[in-house]
């Protein structure tokens, strides 16, 4: 008689893990800046659990069998646990087909991994193998259209949609531009302000643009390059800051993960550090342009008219480690020492 075997180890869950690839080139392949400042609000909101992002709209419509667990939603990444397969799978499954339809033209890398006897510690190292190779891999793209679809003059994409034109001159004949589906999503994101909100001190939320009146927002926060630069033989700047070798640095606590007495903890912990310290630098840099700003209105002015003064800078990515922002480049490059002597000095 042949011994029973013993019942096969239930799975203690299962990790979901979801990670936008290619953010910088989402945010600067567009020229316009209005659809830079939409393509980061995307990017701000599409994998945001908390109220008013894009992926918690979707799991309060699934509505999951059974409990799940938030282990971090940082700007274009989440990572979740199940108790239930079936509700792993059923997200799997449509995130990508959502997620292309909220943000298109924005890929996606997306596992699922079994938590097993060995802990949440090895599938989460898993699951950080397993997105590396994803991201190598190219995405699938939709076979071109035919010759005779209208095409978006600035990408060469077929057009989707009608929209308003950016340029000055046409929209005072009311001309519409043909723009293909990314470009259309994204100006219509640029009227968001959550990126804002994230990076701009508290001591000057008053200037955002919900509290701030139609004229004034369009002066204090503008969506056009043109109105970032000084004239039209002047420059705007991009400005790029991460932490060098942090990715080795995290590949090395993430493997050293299943080792740790609570390594959900910690994990969390290390992914609220890199958020925060980010933000925090930002937000130092922020200060200072904003501060240098709002000291030149109060400067006296011929006839005595203070005018509101463009916020010369605009975040477009503040996602993990990485700062991205457009400063107008001015001859004694004021703003752009202030802004990256901040953040140099909070990362090092």
């Amino acid at each position: 008689m042949n011994p029973t075997p013993p019942p096969a180890p239930q799975a203690e869950g299962w990790l979901f893990v979801a990670a936008a690839k290619g953010l910088q080139s989402y945010v600067l392949r567009s020229d316009p800046l209005k659809e830079m400042v939409g393509a980061s609000e995307l990017i701000e909101s599409l994998h945001r659990t908390t109220q008013g992002g894009f992926l918690s709209n979707v799991i309060s419509h699934l509505g999951f069998a059974q409990s799940y667990q938030l282990i971090s939603d940082a700007s274009g990444a989440v990572r979740i646990r199940f108790s239930d397969h079936q509700d792993a799978l059923r997200l799997a499954r449509l995130w990508p087909v959502l997620a292309g339809q909220f943000a298109p033209g924005l890929e996606i890398s997306i596992t699922v991994v079994e938590i097993g006897s060995q802990g949440i510690g090895a599938a989460i190292q898993t699951a950080e193998r397993e997105l590396h190779v994803n991201r190598n891999r190219p995405s699938a793209d939709i076979p071109g259209a035919g010759p005779w679809v209208a095409r978006n003059r600035r990408t060469g994409l077929p057009a989707a949609r009608l929209v308003q034109a950016l340029e000055e001159e046409e929209r005072t004949s009311k001309t519409k531009d043909a723009v293909d589906s990314e470009s259309a999503r994204k100006r219509e994101a640029a009227s968001l302000t959550s990126l804002l909100q994230k990076v701009v001190p508290p001591e000057h939320h008053e200037l955002l643009p919900r509290n701030a009146n139609g004229r004034e927002r369009r002066a204090r926060w503008p969506l056009d390059l043109t109105q970032l630069a000084t004239s039209d033989n002047s420059y705007v700047a991009i400005i790029h800051a991460d932490a060098n070798g942090l990715g080795a640095a995290m590949a090395a606590c993430v493997h050293d993960l299943p080792n740790r007495r609570d390594p959900l903890k910690l994990y969390q912990a290390l992914c609220r550090a890199i958020e925060e310290s980010s933000v925090n630098a930002a937000r130092t840099a922020m200060k200072e342009v904003i501060d240098a700003t709002l000291e030149s209105e109060e400067k006296p002015r011929p006839g005595g008219k203070n005018v509101v003064q463009p916020i010369p800078v605009r975040p477009i990515v503040c996602a993990g480690e990485d700062f991205t922002c457009v400063i107008r480049a001015s001859r004694d490059k004021t703003h752009l020492k202030m802004i990256k002597f901040s953040i140099f000095c909070l990362n090092n």
